[in-house]
């Protein structure tokens, strides 16, 4: 759904990559990037997402933008 919305109303061209450690998440325009070692302390989950920057491929970009999918 959020895709759509960001290809449709939101009119976003731009790359995007979903950083997951769920299998079968694969989608066609979104690149899949894994997430190695998720916390299993929830408490803990925020620090590992700042901690794991050196996953975000940000080098090859002008501008990235984060959007977190909460279910």
């Amino acid at each position: 759904m959020w895709l759509d919305h960001l290809r449709g109303p939101g009119q976003y061209r731009g790359d995007v990559i979903l950083f997951t450690n769920i299998d079968g998440m694969a989608r066609e325009g979104v690149t899949q990037r894994p997430y190695p070692n998720v916390p299993t302390d929830a408490r803990c989950a925020h620090v590992d997402r700042v901690l794991s920057y050196y996953i975000v491929p940000v080098e090859q970009y002008e501008v990235a933008m984060q959007m977190d999918i909460i279910c």
